[in-house]
């Protein structure tokens, strides 16, 4: 069961109630919020819980996407190794981008998303939602599945130690 917890505008009222509770009827993978209502990425769907009337609503099969997140209103949906769509929920399905990511882990810090295209390096889709390749003077590990993106470093998983590389977008 999960209960959706809301916390009120105010940070310093420590009052917090729970809405309402359901039985989630999916593995659920990923989660975003946009304007009060949580999306939540399952095995099989796309789900919608409105927590004011605690209506859960299967929206359309998500099963072929691995990572969802949520930026500027829009969710961001990956295939592994595939391609990028958006989803606006005034909408009935996801429409694809012109993204191809191939990532096989994908990340978000700062409404900016980062992810690995296997082989090859590191890609991001900016605030605007153009995606821009990651380049480096020094080698960059073309295969790993283990990275993070903390302020404005990207540190890579390297067998038993970390690489460390400061993330200077581009700028067009």
């Amino acid at each position: 069961n999960l209960s959706y917890l809301s916390i009120q505008n105010n940070p310093e009222q420590s009052s917090t109630k729970f809405l309402n509770e359901f039985k989630s009827p999916d593995r659920i993978r990923e989660i975003a919020e946009i304007n009060g209502e949580l999306y939540l990425m399952g095995s099989k769907n796309l789900w919608r819980f409105n927590p004011n009337t605690g209506l859960l609503t299967s929206l359309f099969n998500c099963s072929q996407f691995q990572w969802m997140y949520e930026k500027n209103g829009l969710i961001w949906f990956f295939e592994p190794y595939g391609s990028v769509y958006t989803y606006h929920p005034s909408h009935s399905l996801p429409t694809k981008t012109n993204i191809i990511a191939k990532a096989d882990c994908v990340r978000k810090y700062s409404n900016v998303i980062y992810y690995h295209i296997m082989g090859e390096g590191f890609a991001m889709i900016d605030e605007r939602g153009q995606a821009q390749t990651l380049t480096s003077k020094s080698p960059i590990i073309p295969y790993t599945l283990n990275f993070e993106v903390i302020e404005n470093k990207l540190i890579i998983q390297n067998a038993n130690q970390y690489d460390v590389y400061i993330i200077n977008p581009k700028k067009s």
